[in-house]
């Protein structure tokens, strides 16, 4: 009782490192930069821990159930990450779990992405670019289009994103066809 939890281990077996750059992007300009159908996500944050459920369907319906964790650490800027696919079945019995969820919209611009966060003038519109090696983010010139670089800032994760724009878990079903916390349907 009372003794402080041990620090994550350096890299984890069988973590890989995640590079990535974030920034925010006025809806304006977003709204410019979509083309096509975006991919769906559902991500549930679960609590407590580090630990993200998500369901993405693309525009052909394509569905991928995944769980994945972020360690926090960010030695030479990438920050150690896991994942696990999922059977639909596996994602269910999780998605019971508590914590935050949040749907997203996420488009292809270029070689990053587009995320939209919410609706209307209260959206959040966030570009990601990941990278293979520190020196290529590093190299990497803020995309003329964006706003003002977000990458490590704590209020734009995609946990505190939840919180803002989600909905706390259990949820109950939404008349928009969303099921409650779990799959998109």
């Amino acid at each position: 009782m009372g003794s402080a939890a041990a620090p994550p281990p350096d890299r984890p077996k069988y973590a890989l490192p995640e590079r990535e750059r974030r920034w925010l992007v006025a809806p304006s300009t977003a709204a410019a930069l979509v083309a096509g159908p975006p991919t769906r996500i559902r991500d549930h944050y679960l609590e407590p821990g580090r630990l993200r459920l998500r369901c993405a369907v693309s525009s052909t319906g394509a569905t991928v159930h995944k769980l994945g964790k972020k360690y926090g650490d960010r030695p030479a800027g990438a920050e150690s990450i896991t994942n696990l696919y999922l059977t639909a079945a596996e994602f269910d019995l999780l998605a019971a779990l508590p914590g935050w969820v949040v749907d997203k919209q996420r488009y292809r611009v270029g070689p990053g992405a587009l995320d939209r966060y919410g609706d209307g003038d209260d959206a959040a519109w966030i570009f990601e670019l990941d990278f293979e090696d520190a020196a290529a983010a590093a190299a990497c010139p803020h995309p003329a289009f964006a706003d003002r670089e977000v990458t490590g800032d704590p209020l734009w994760t995609g946990a505190a994103l939840a919180r803002r724009f989600g909905r706390r878990q259990p949820a109950a079903p939404a008349a928009d066809g969303l099921s409650g916390a779990g799959r998109l349907v």
